[in-house]
């Protein structure tokens, strides 16, 4: 082997390593690239689904209001209409709990 086809192949070798350096450089370009992509998608899923779930919270919750604003006009009306049952019910109850809670 000469010394020019060595200098050749020596020279061809180290424009391959450019080539190599310049695709790697690229390659994490584009990694870079679709990690945010990624993670900006992701983001824009999570706020979505955030969302959603904040909506269905507050539903539950505006329904829950509802049938305890109903439960409570309920009752009321009861003891409206009977307030004598009411009072010895509440009157039970109260004794009830009071010797539950004084038991040893």
């Amino acid at each position: 082997m000469t010394e020019s086809t060595m200098q050749q192949e020596l020279e061809a070798i180290r424009n391959d390593l450019k080539q190599l350096q310049a695709d790697t450089a690229r390659l994490k370009d584009a990694g870079l690239d679709l990690t945010r992509d990624m993670v900006s998608n992701a983001r824009q899923k999570l706020e979505t689904e955030t969302q959603r779930l904040l909506k269905r919270l507050q539903e539950g919750a505006e329904n829950m209001k509802h049938h305890g604003q109903e439960a409570i006009q309920k009752i009321e009306k009861q003891v409206d209409e009977h307030p004598l049952t009411a009072l010895l019910t509440a009157a039970g109850v109260g004794f009830v709990l009071g010797w539950l809670v004084s038991r040893k």
